[in-house]
């Protein structure tokens, strides 16, 4: 089949390549685990097979000495029953010696009496028995005769005599010299009714066990030798190894020797402790054939060691071979099972994708597969139905985009679309147009610095540092902005932008997308009715105020001219007290018109910009005293309580004094007004976090409805709810206000649930 893509980039390449090297992967780790798991168990298995083929000749070993021993044991007992009879014991031993079917190996044995036991004059008083060359037991008397050394100062000797009955200990290993024999001495204690009376001894020949265990080693491929109690070598191995290298054999026979000894010295320190009694350990020459491997085994009886040097490869051959054979077995599974997964690949997956992907490149037909396969054949069912889904998508897609064009038509509205990564800015032709652009400048690339440039200076922030903290604000997904441009007319056009921001799944600004709009004449005609609503309503304030006016004006002016025409018409006949309230009213109303007419030229100084402060710094502590003390007497015919607490002991501050005591004033004869009889003013200083000097004055009386917490302030404006017996000009809080927000401060209401009010404001301390 043609390939239906390239094989550097195919997905089944990369899968075919994966499985081939998992597959020599789990050939090379599978062959590592058996060479470290496998190999220790199969090395293990062969020690223990040499050992156990060692066994026999072991137990022959054992077998021997205890016929040697039981005889030395026997002739003993016999010794210390018969002690005295030297005629029987001379008839009675050599059949127990040499007696037939026991044991060929025995060549000598005896009693030997401790020195004058029998007599104050015979030192040497033995029994022994020995083979001559031709093997027939004779009697030697030779170790009696008066030239020969005292048999009791030999080593086979001395040390029996701390044994108890039917023990023995065994002598050095030593070459007899008359048959040129190896061989070795039992020794047994003979006690006569608690005394020692001597040793009884066998002579055992160890050629036999020393060919024996040569018999045994061959077996295992390689050399036995045996070591005595004392470390020497009964029989030291052969050194056929390397019969080129003379050197060698000494090195050889000396790594041999030392850990032999150190085996020999580590189990006689042990003797009362059952530990293994048996060690391995290695010879490496410079070659790999040559290398040598040495099984250990102690006797505990005899204290002997029989070793067996065989080569390593006799060890490592059978392993090599199995381990040869597992790979072998192996490699062939594993190459098999590759060929049949990537055979089945190739049929059921590579191919049938080429046969898909060639009808892929006709996107108006429907996929069509002629093999059997469930899961393809639902793949290509699935894809058929989305492939319908979405052409149909597409044509539904096609006729909303020219809706959606209509629209934007009929709108003149223009879309924009906002890159955040490469910050670049792109829009239609409809942009164009209601940026009024010409077509040099709408082949700029750089749109975006291209509406920086015509966009109204006191709005650029809009479109760059506002629209960059929307972008960065996770939280925001809609910007919407209303900015002016500037045309080459230099006529200004307002202009309406409304933005998508599409975030990824950390929130971060992918895009930016939206429509903006001509706002220019909507604007106009909102500014329209703007102009009239406010012309209206400064109408309206006009005839209000007018109308506030007059009557303010009015009362006390009506008041005024009333009593002083009374006072002229009774100026004759009236009493000086009914003239001197005639007066007295006069000045009442003469105070409050001029009141007043300050109020207003206060308010009217405030609202043209021509009022100036005097500041300077000063205690409002000390104001605020001052104030209550002018009220006292107001306060004493209103029947209140007046409580003044201040925070710090002083509230420095550089303000104007006159100003804000006319504050202070207004807000306590407000409080006085609308407290009822009998009730609590509370007034309290101090500073605040922001080191802002505050004034707070609460009273009591009928609360302030919510909705009048801002309208007080006002010129003209009172309570809905004031007590029918109460009247004002209602320009006191608005003058407050404005003498606060002069200096920079804030005043502000807060009505009480339950009665009153309270009055706050706060003014910079500097």
């Amino acid at each position: 089949m043609t390939e239906c893509f390239k094989r550097k980039r195919s997905s089944l390449t990369i899968v075919n390549i994966t499985i081939i090297i998992s597959f020599i992967s789990a050939f090379i780790i599978s062959n590592y685990l058996v060479a470290t798991a496998v190999t220790p168990l199969l090395s293990k298995s062969s020690d223990e097979s040499a050992i156990k083929s060692t066994h026999e000749v072991i137990s022959h070993i054992r077998q021997e000495l205890n016929i040697a021993k039981t005889l030395a044991v026997s002739i003993a007992s016999i010794a210390s029953t018969l002690p005295k009879e030297k005629t029987i014991l001379h008839q009675l031993l050599p059949n127990i010696i040499a007696a037939k079917n026991i044991q060929e190996n025995i060549v000598g044995g005896g009693i030997w009496p401790e020195p004058y036991i029998l007599g104050s004059k015979l030192e040497k008083n033995s029994l022994f028995w020995a083979k001559d060359k031709q093997g027939k037991l004779t009697y030697f008397d030779d170790y009696n005769k008066e030239s020969s050394p005292a048999y009791h100062n030999e080593s086979w000797y001395r040390p029996v005599k701390a044994l108890k009955t039917n023990q023995v200990i065994w002598s050095k290993s030593y070459v007899d010299p008359y048959t040129k024999q190896h061989m070795t001495t039992v020794s047994a204690p003979i006690w006569l009714n608690n005394t020692y009376y001597g040793v009884s001894t066998i002579d055992l020949n160890l050629d036999n066990i020393i060919k024996s265990i040569e018999n045994s080693a061959y077996q295992l491929g390689g050399h036995g030798f045996l070591v005595d109690n004392d470390g020497r070598f009964i029989s030291p191995p052969a050194t056929k190894l390397q019969p080129d290298n003379t050197k060698n054999n000494a090195l050889y026979l000396s790594i041999l020797k030392q850990n032999t000894a150190a085996f020999i010295l580590n189990k006689n320190s042990r003797l009362n402790n059952k530990s293994n009694n048996i060690s391995f350990f290695d010879i490496n020459a410079q070659t790999s054939k040559d290398s040598s491997r040495i099984l250990l085994l102690h006797m505990p009886d005899t204290n002997w060691t029989v070793g067996f040097v065989t080569q390593k490869e006799v060890f490592t051959s059978p392993i090599n071979s199995f381990l040869k054979k597992v790979a072998t077995y192996q490699a062939t599974t594993l190459i098999l099972f590759l060929a049949i997964i990537l055979f089945t690949l190739e049929k059921l997956i590579h191919q049938p994708f080429c046969h898909l992907i060639k009808q892929l490149k006709d996107e108006h037909k429907h996929l069509d597969y002629p093999g059997k396969g469930q899961e393809f054949e639902l793949l290509i069912s699935l894809f058929n139905q989305r492939h319908d889904q979405l052409q149909q998508s597409k044509k539904e897609l096609s006729d909303s985009a020219d809706i959606l064009q209509r629209a934007l038509d009929s709108a003149h509205a223009g879309t924009l679309h906002f890159d955040p990564a490469t910050h670049t800015l792109n829009w239609d032709d409809r942009s164009r147009d209601i940026f009024g652009l010409s077509p040099s400048d709408y082949e700029k690339t750089d749109k975006f610095s291209l509406l920086e440039s015509i966009v109204y200076p006191d709005d650029l922030y809009k479109i760059t540092s506002k629209f960059k903290e929307a972008l960065e604000d996770k939280t925001v997904s809609n910007y919407q902005i209303e900015y002016r441009i500037v045309l080459p007319s230099n006529e200004l056009r307002w202009i309406q932008g409304s933005m998508k921001i599409c975030r990824d799944i950390d929130g971060n600004a992918i895009s930016s997308n939206g429509l903006h709009f001509d706002l220019t004449e909507r604007k106009k005609s909102e500014e329209s009715i703007l102009e009239k609503e406010m012309a209206e309503k400064s109408n309206r304030l006009k005839s209000e105020f007018l109308a506030n006016m007059s009557h303010e004006l009015r009362t006390p002016m009506h008041g005024i001219l009333s009593f002083a025409d009374f006072g002229i018409k009774k100026s004759e006949s009236a009493s000086r007290e009914k003239l001197l309230q005639y007066f007295i009213y006069i000045q009442t109303s003469g105070k409050r018109l001029l009141t007043l007419l300050n109020d207003l030229l206060d308010l009217s100084k405030v609202e043209a910009g021509k009022m100036v402060l005097h500041k300077q710094k000063t205690d409002l502590n000390i104001i605020t005293q001052t104030c209550c003390t002018e009220q006292q007497q107001h306060l004493i015919d209103s029947t209140l309580n007046l409580e003044f607490t201040h925070s710090t002991k002083d509230a420095i501050g550089v303000f104007d004094s006159t100003r804000i005591s006319q504050v202070i004033s207004n807000l306590l004869s407000n409080a006085i007004k609308f407290s009822p009889p009998n009730g609590t003013i509370t007034i309290t200083t101090g500073t605040n976090d922001l080191e802002q000097l505050v004034f707070s004055l609460e009273n009591e009386g009928d609360p302030i409805p919510s909705s009048d917490l801002e309208s007080i302030f006002d010129p003209f404006i009172q309570s809905n709810k004031p007590p029918s017996d109460i009247t004002g000009t209602g320009l006191g809080l608005a003058i407050s206000r404005e003498f606060v927000e002069a200096h920079g401060g804030k005043i502000w209401a807060e009505a009480n649930k339950k009665e009153g009010a309270v009055f706050k404001f706060v003014l910079p301390a500097g």
